[in-house]
């Protein structure tokens, strides 16, 4: 039989107590670490999404523009095409600048408007009109690949050794 009384009953009740605690404590202190790696990692998420959306409306407004100097130099051409038709066929000509004027107006709507309103109308024409708007993109899918094909062929040199078979 156990006689020292550093060793009762009582004494196990408080190491167990206080190992309870310290298990306790210690389960909180990691509770809060991981608490604060997952704010942290969630910052740093927003943080590299924002980036992300950033720099994706940066390309679209630069293909934006691009697009809009397209339809803008669409526009010269026509305007252009009217000067020469001026003189042989004046109705024709003034027909052709009403042209250039819209697609110049195009243009300029283009160039004025941002991304997000851009997106905002072609989702809100592809709900109102979806059979359009998939026959839209079917034309534009196959124009895109006639005129990737054509640049592609067009860009290729005898020296340039994936060429050979397309010749």
């Amino acid at each position: 039989m156990n006689t020292n009384p550093s060793e009762g009953p009582g004494r196990s009740e408080d190491s167990f107590a206080r190992s309870r605690a310290a298990g306790e404590d210690a389960m909180a202190r990691t509770k809060a670490e991981a608490s604060r790696t997952a704010d942290d990692l969630k910052h740093k998420g927003e943080d590299l999404a924002s980036a992300a959306r950033e720099q994706a409306e940066s390309i679209a407004k630069r293909q934006k523009d691009a697009g809009a100097e397209g339809i803008e130099g669409v526009a010269r051409a026509v305007e252009k095409a009217a000067d020469e038709l001026e003189k042989s066929s004046p109705q024709l000509a003034r027909h052709a600048r009403d042209a250039a004027s819209r697609v110049s107006g195009m243009s300029d709507a283009l160039r004025n408007r941002s991304v997000g309103d851009l997106f905002d109308d072609v989702n809100s024409y592809a709900k109102s009109q979806p059979a359009a708007f998939f026959g839209a993109a079917i034309v534009a899918g196959f124009a895109l690949s006639r005129f990737l094909g054509s640049s592609a062929g067009r860009g290729a040199t005898a020296t340039d050794p994936y060429s050979a078979g397309r010749r």
